[in-house]
């Protein structure tokens, strides 16, 4: 009997005539091995099996018109690839069921070939079944109930003309059932396996014999088995059950089920026990059936039930819900109990302004659970542009919302008729400006609603800055303080970290230099002069009046010559110089009310921040012999900023800065043998910062230029001590108070169509030590540290320290 099957499979090989013409039969009493020969039946059947035996048929690579009926627990194998027509051939074209299956323990199982162009596509008639797990057997006639029927499609498209019959179908009539049924739809690499319902009927349908009490039962698993996991298995269609009978549908490895509607139904309503979707499956609605026209919008349900009235089922999801589409009004009802499992839901939200506490001018996708809600799900609003490239946002809620001053939420994008919890829904959403979206949650006559606000829980009360042109006014206020998103802190005060970078470049006289009054600079080489080189760092932590803050560490070296050192006929020494200068600034950046879920969040943290600047400078020095000093600085800065937030999103940026120092001093003896002396100080530093605008993806961000000025005004206590061979050893003491005639709050960080701004201390204090001591005739070491604190608050607080060498020629 080998040599029958060989025989098989030679002439499915060759493509014989009477193949095409799909006139094969299995008449199966015995197997194979007493198998009637290849014949044509009367109802043209392209496979029929009966009796004991399996069968398989391999390498099919043909178009032909026939049906598989499997019965008496036979398990039927079809590998290879082609069109599978299941209407009788020309002239007749007699619609027939493809697949059906009956009998306990019965079992189908397709598969395209692996290696071939295409997979096996399979089409049935206009008024059959594609799949029919019956009751009936086909070749008997008789009834009886079955189990563990199971239809496996691998590779596999079945298609579907109009029609109003299912795609599949399991029966309960004449008091029989059918209990345990499968049918499992895998695609694999390179392959995909779909199966969809026709325009007017279901996908799947669960049969009830309601009058006799029998109910049938029926599991759907979508298997995406590719390494990509992107859909490649789609189960397109509303699927049903009757009364007590059993529908579950799981969804694993990247599986797809798209909700398209059945034109027969006035409602769009899918009815199943439960619906599992795994990490990498969805569900969603079939694209191609879902527009939005005259105000219409889809809306589907999903009700899980046992028996067909009570909602006690559960949609258990570790994968993804999406509503995305052209419309910003659809809606999912979830008709029975939710559970999320890290699970995410994607939807379409619009806002814009001037927006209301009730969602006023924002539209969105809704899905709605009449049951419980459990677990945790993130809702992600998609943003898909009108470009050709179609480029797609997540996390982003496009529309020109603004904060103004009442507090304004969207409408809500998740509700729950029963039991919830505050986290079982989270969500964080950029907007076209400074605000951030975040979902939160509150109940209304019993059902929770999820909705997306700027405006933090219990926050209202307090200066939250400058957004949409509108001022907030001052501490105690009614108007609302609303939620930024993460990189608003940097953006907004970058330029002041910047300005510091700037400011400790040029520093002070003596932390520059080291004290040169008490050099031999009359018998210095006029044209070798003095090469000098300090390192330089500081810490400093500045907190804003309304909500932003920043601390920050910044680390420096600087390296000068002074080329020309001359005295003039009045006895006044001159040194004129050059230098140059590398900073770098790692910040971290705070906000007061940062939120998590639009509620105040313990944890301020938004970001960080890293800052290179390349300083050119010139100096002009000048000691007069009453020991007064007079210091000149020009310098010019080329910078370069990186943006990192908490929520790991990053921009670069450049700019550059000019600065002007001058600063002014006389010593004054105050011991009989002039060891001793008090130097009061003077100094006035103006700078410019130029910072590029950018654009972090979502919106531009523009900084405006900035100007600054500084003053100071201290006192500098001094001991010089000769050390022999004419060194001196030198120590001193600072005391200043510092002051920025130029607030920061005048100028705005433009970030989309909001400005942002924050009110920053301008007067301080400062004290210090320093020392300078010789190596050599001539060289010498100096060191200055120094802190630095605002009066009466803490606004501003920091330390810095120099070390630095010279020597001269």
């Amino acid at each position: 009997m080998k040599e029958i099957e060989r025989f098989l499979k030679k002439i499915l090989k060759k493509k014989q005539k009477y193949t095409k013409a799909l006139l094969i039969t299995f008449l199966m009493t015995g197997g194979l091995a007493v198998a009637t020969p290849i014949t044509s039946n009367a109802n043209g059947e392209y496979i029929v099996n009966s009796g004991t035996g399996d069968g398989d048929v391999l390498n099919y690579n043909n178009y032909s018109h026939g049906v598989f009926r499997i019965s008496e627990g036979k398990k039927f194998i079809f590998t290879g690839q082609g069109d599978i027509d299941s209407r009788t051939p020309s002239p007749l074209f007699t619609p027939r069921t493809l697949i059906t299956v009956t009998d306990s323990n019965t079992e189908f199982k397709a598969t395209g070939q692996i290696g071939v162009s295409s997979n096996i596509d399979m089409n049935f008639g206009s008024s059959k079944e594609a799949i029919l797990y019956t009751v009936i057997n086909p070749i008997t006639g008789a009834n009886s109930s079955a189990t563990n029927q199971k239809v496996t499609l691998k590779d596999v498209f079945i298609t579907a003309p109009n029609s109003t019959v299912p795609t599949v179908k399991v029966e309960a009539k004449n008091g029989y059932g059918i209990k345990n049924a499968e049918l499992n739809l895998i695609g694999t690499n390179g392959f995909k396996s779909q199966i969809h319902s026709a325009v007017d009927g279901w996908l799947v349908e669960v049969d009830a014999d309601e009058a006799n009490g029998v109910y049938s039962e029926l599991t759907v698993n979508g298997i995406d088995d590719s390494t990509e996991g992107d859909g490649g298995t789609q189960i397109l269609g509303l699927m049903t059950k009757h009364g007590k009978s059993v529908l579950n549908v799981n969804l694993v490895g990247g599986a797809y089920w798209g909700l398209s509607k059945n034109s027969s139904l006035s409602e769009q309503r899918a009815i199943i026990n439960s619906l599992n979707i795994d990490k990498k499956s969805f569900l969603s609605f079939d694209e191609s059936n879902v527009t939005e026209s005259d105000g219409v919008t889809s809306i589907y349900h999903i009700k899980l039930t046992s028996d067909g009235i009570n909602n006690d089922g559960t949609l258990n999801n570790s994968g993804l819900i999406q509503l995305t589409n052209d419309s910003n009004k659809d809606k999912l009802i979830i008709e029975g109990n939710y559970h999320g499992d890290n699970g995410r839901i994607e939807m379409n939200t619009i806002w814009n302004a001037p927006g209301g506490e009730n969602g006023e001018n924002s539209e969105s996708d809704l899905v709605y659970i009449t049951g419980n809600a459990t677990g945790t799900t993130k809702v992600v609003p998609i943003y898909i542009d009108d470009t050709p490239q179609e480029n797609i946002f997540e996390n982003y809620i496009p529309g020109n919302v603004q904060q103004l001053s009442q507090r304004i939420n969207s409408v809500p994008v998740v509700k729950v008729a029963g039991n919830s919890s505050p986290t079982t829904f989270t969500g964080t959403a950029k907007t076209a400006g400074a605000a951030e979206a975040q979902l939160t949650s509150r109940q209304v006559n019993g059902i929770w609603e999820y909705y997306w606000t700027i405006s933090p829980l219990g926050s209202s009360g307090a200066t939250a800055g400058i957004i949409g042109g509108t001022t907030g006014g001052s501490s105690g206020s009614s108007r609302p303080i609303y939620i930024m998103a993460q990189p608003v802190s940097a953006y907004v005060l970058m330029p002041k970290v910047n300005m510091e970078m700037g400011y400790s470049t040029v520093g002070t006289l003596h932390e520059r230099r080291g004290e040169n009054r008490i050099l031999d600079l009359e018998n210095m080489s006029a044209d070798k002069g003095q090469i000098w080189t300090r390192i330089y760092g500081s810490g400093l932590n500045e907190n804003g009046t309304d909500r932003f803050q920043y601390e920050g560490n910044l680390y420096g070296v600087q390296i000068g010559h002074d080329f020309k050192i001359n005295k003039d006929k009045n006895g006044n020494d001159h040194l004129l110089g050059g230098y140059i200068s590398y900073n770098r600034a790692n910040t971290d950046f705070f906000d007061e009310y940062r939120a998590e879920n639009g509620k105040i969040s313990d944890s301020k943290y938004t970001g960080k921040g890293k800052s290179e600047s390349i300083s050119l400078g010139i100096t002009k020095t000048k000691y007069t012999p009453k020991g007064s000093y007079y210091d000149l600085v020009g310098q010019v800065s080329y910078l370069q900023n990186k943006y990192n937030s908490r929520d790991d999103y990053s921009a670069k940026q450049n700019g550059f800065g000019l600065l002007l120092s001058g600063e002014a001093g006389k010593s004054f003896n105050i011991s009989k043998n002039g060891n001793w002396s008090v130097e009061p100080q003077a100094q006035l530093i103006y700078q410019y910062l130029n910072t590029k605008s950018f654009n972090d993806g979502l919106r531009n961000v523009n900084q405006d230029n900035r100007n600054g000025l500084r003053g100071r005004a201290g006192v500098r206590l001094a001991y010089n001590g000769d050390n022999g061979n004419s060194r001196t050893n030198s120590y001193y003491a600072v005391a200043n108070v510092w002051h920025d005639f130029t607030k920061y709050d005048s100028k705005y960080t433009n970030i989309g169509s909001d400005k942002i701004t924050e009110k920053l201390g301008t007067t301080w204090g400062e004290i210090g030590l320093g020392a300078q001591a010789p190596l050599g005739q001539k060289s010498n070491l100096y060191v200055d540290t120094r802190y630095e604190h605002s009066f009466n608050n803490s606004n501003r607080s920091g330390y810095k320290g120099t070390i630095g060498f010279k020597h001269t020629f």
